[in-house]
C-alpha cells in the first residue's frame, strides 16, 4: 500500500481497530502498541514520504469503521493483506472483507504474500457486463501503463447431451465458431470502451478459452504470471454464490495473486 500511495503521489491512512469487546482500561495499551507496529512496518519502506502517511486508531467494529473511515476521506482505494493460503473464509478478518466488500463504495485490493511491490503485468477476467467495463477503468485508472491482458472464458452449453459424437462435435466446432465470433465483436468493444473513459489503451493481449470461468482464470493466471489480476462484479449483497458473483468468490477464497475486486455500483 506505501508503494501505491508513493506511486499516485496519494496520502495513505493506516487504519486500525480495536473491538469495541476490549476491556475499557487496555485499550490505551492496545492502541499504543498498535500505532508501533505500524510505525515499525513504515520505518521498513524504501521509498515513503513520512508526511503523506496517517495513522487512525479508532474503537469499534472493523468492517464499518473501514467503510465510514474510507468514505470519509473519500478514499479511491480500500487494501487489505491476505495470505495466499487464507481465503475468505478462515477467520474474522475475513468477514470483515466480506463486509466492507458487500456494503463498501471504493474498489478492495487484496493483497498476497508476494514480494512484487509493483504491478507491471495486469489481467483482467472478462465478461463483457458493465462489471467488466468498470474493471477495466480502473484498471487504466490504477496502472494505466501496464501490460495487460484481458481474459474470457465460454462454455457450450448442454454439448454432452447430444446424440452421436459426430453430431456433438459438428455442432459444438460451428456453436465454438459462432460464439467466439461474438466475443470476438465484445471484445472489441470491451477495449474501444477505454475512450469513454479518457484513457488510450494499446492493444492488450486478448485471450479467450472454453472452460469454466473460474478454471480458465486461474490458469491463465498460472501461465501469464501476472502481478494483479482485475474483477469486476456487482457486490451487492455479500460473497456467497450470488452475491459478489461466484467467480470473484471463488478466485477470492485462495487467491493466486493480488486482486482488485472493482463493483460497477
Amino acid at each position: 500500500s506505501m508503494s501505491i500511495a508513493f506511486q499516485h503521489g496519494a496520502r495513505l491512512l493506516f487504519l486500525h481497530v480495536i473491538s469495541e469487546h476490549v476491556p475499557a482500561n487496555l485499550r490505551e495499551r492496545v492502541a499504543h502498541a498498535a500505532r508501533q507496529e505500524i510505525e515499525a512496518v513504515i520505518a521498513t519502506a524504501r521509498v515513503v514520504d513520512r508526511q503523506s502517511i496517517d495513522i487512525q486508531i479508532e474503537i469499534g467494529q472493523s468492517a464499518e469503521k473501514i467503510i465510514s473511515t474510507a468514505d470519509q476521506i473519500n478514499a479511491d482505494l480500500i487494501v487489505f493483506g491476505m495470505h495466499q493460503d487464507a481465503g475468505i473464509e478462515d477467520d474474522n478478518s475475513e468477514t470483515n472483507f466480506e463486509k466492507v466488500v458487500r456494503f463498501g463504495h471504493q474498489p478492495v485490493l487484496v493483497v498476497t504474500d508476494q514480494e512484487s511491490d509493483r504491478y507491471d503485468k495486469v489481467m483482467i477476467g472478462a465478461d463483457f457486463s458493465v462489471y467488466s467495463r468498470r474493471a477495466l477503468q480502473a484498471t487504466l485508472s490504477f496502472v494505466p501503463g501496464a501490460d495487460l491482458d484481458i481474459v474470457h472464458a465460454f462454455q457450450v452449453p448442454f454439448s454432452a447431451l447430444m446424440p452421436g459424437s459426430e453430431t456433438r462435435d459438428a455442432f459444438q466446432e460451428q456453436h465454438e465458431a459462432d460464439l467466439r465470433e461474438m466475443v470476438d465483436r465484445e471484445m472489441e468493444l470491451l477495449v474501444s470502451s477505454a475512450a469513454h473513459y479518457g484513457c488510450h489503451l494499446e492493444a492488450p493481449r486478448r485471450i479467450v478459452k472454453q472452460g469454466e470461468p473460474v478454471a480458465v482464470l486461474r490458469d491463465e493466471v498460472s501461465n501469464l504470471r501476472p502481478d494483479l489480476l482485475v474483477l469486476g462484479t456487482h457486490g451487492r449483497v455479500g460473497l456467497s454464490h450470488m452475491l459478489i458473483g461466484s467467480v470473484a468468490e471463488a478466485i477470492l477464497n485462495q487467491p493466486p495473486c493480488d486482486v482488485l475486486v472493482v463493483k460497477a455500483w
